[in-house]
Order: structure tokens, then C-alpha cells, then sequence
């Protein structure tokens, strides 16, 4: 896949997925939207895939900021009004948060809180597919609006959007690792035709 710029890597993949041609990056001068105009470039400089975790919990309060945040950004990089609305819905496997019981939470964001999500027998399994973070954030979407925005830009608008949860959350001293495999079974907690697309994990990284 083509490399994308330090300074644009938002924008750039929304370029490329729009185009279908590599990005050739952002003028000199040229303000980029999205979370470049947001995070220095420590955060992008510095990300990292972390895949253990230590026993630190993470307040409630800061996992809100983390989804608020990369979904503003999602909305100004891909305007429903011209690109489709893919129905990208975030829920939350809560293992270690403080504040949220451990369960599985869909985030609202109207309210910009949490809706409970039941306990699915699933929930358990979750670490050992991905990683034993304190919190798993599952990127799902909705295959019955697929007929008015192309498949693959639903993948790419999932992923784009877990890009933003991990940049948002590195921005906060959290640190994270994505993973493109779905879980079918969590197709159950969503609306009709909704599927999970992506997952990120999300925590502190264990001090070494």
C-alpha cells in the first residue's frame, strides 16, 4: 500500500479512496483537514501498535473524549451529504474503564455517553482475539446503506475512523493496536444489517 505523508495521513487516505489513485500528498501551505490541524506531530510521529497492556484503568471520561473526538473528525473528512452515510456505529468492550461496569456499551452521539449493550456470552473471548486492553472499541457499519456508497469505501471510512480513535487516544497519553478481522457474532447487538468491521484496543502501555 503507498506510504502516506507524516503531516497528512487523514486526508491522504480520504484522497486516495475517493480517487483511486495513490496521494501525492498536501500542497506546501495548504491547511489539512482533520485531525492534523488538532495533534502536534509528536502524536503522529510516535504511534505505535501496543498489544500488551498494563493494569491501569482508564476513566470513562477520557474514552468519551476519544470517540467524541475522532468522530467529529471522521464527519469532516467524509460529509454524509456528499459521500454517503455508511451507518458507522462505535461500541465499546469495557473490561478496565472507570466508570463503565464491564459489559458492552454502544456509544451515542447525540448524547456523547453511553448506552448499554447486555453482556453477550462473546464479550469473554474478545481479549484473547485481540489484545487484553482495558477497553476493545468496535468500528461497525451497515451493509443495508452499501448500495449508495461503494463496499470498499465502507472498509475504508471503518478503518479511517479507527485511525482516528487511535490518534485521538495517543493524543491523551493512551496508547492502542487495530485489528481488521470482524467478529460475526456482534452483528446481534446492532440494527438489521449492521456488521462489525474493525476493532481497536485501547489502553496504558505497560511501563517497561
Amino acid at each position: 500500500m503507498p506510504l502516506l505523508a507524516l503531516d497528512a495521513p487523514s486526508s491522504a487516505v480520504t484522497t486516495m479512496s475517493r480517487h483511486r489513485r495513490p496521494p501525492r500528498g498536501t500542497p506546501s501551505g495548504a491547511q489539512v483537514e482533520g485531525l492534523t490541524t488538532e495533534y502536534p506531530k509528536s502524536v503522529l510521529a510516535g504511534r505505535r501498535s501496543v498489544r500488551r497492556f498494563g493494569d491501569r484503568t482508564v476513566p470513562v471520561e477520557e474514552l468519551t473524549d476519544v470517540l467524541g473526538t475522532a468522530e467529529g473528525a471522521q464527519r469532516r473528512q467524509w460529509p454524509a451529504g456528499r459521500h454517503g452515510d455508511p451507518g458507522l456505529t462505535l461500541m465499546a468492550a469495557a473490561y478496565r474503564v472507570d466508570g463503565l461496569p464491564g459489559a458492552l456499551h454502544v456509544w451515542c452521539r447525540e448524547t456523547a455517553a453511553f448506552d448499554p449493550g447486555g453482556n453477550p456470552e462473546w464479550l469473554r473471548r474478545l481479549p484473547a482475539w485481540f489484545a487484553a486492553a482495558p477497553a476493545l472499541v468496535l468500528v461497525c457499519g451497515s451493509i443495508n446503506r452499501a448500495d449508495r456508497i461503494a463496499y470498499g469505501q465502507l472498509l475504508v471510512q471503518a478503518g479511517a475512523l479507527g485511525y482516528e480513535i487511535w490518534l485521538a487516544a495517543r493524543s491523551r497519553g493512551l496508547e492502542c493496536s487495530v485489528y481488521g478481522n470482524a467478529i460475526h457474532e456482534a452483528s446481534g447487538a446492532l440494527a438489521p444489517g449492521g456488521r462489525h468491521l474493525f476493532t481497536v484496543a485501547l489502553g496504558y502501555a505497560v511501563e517497561v
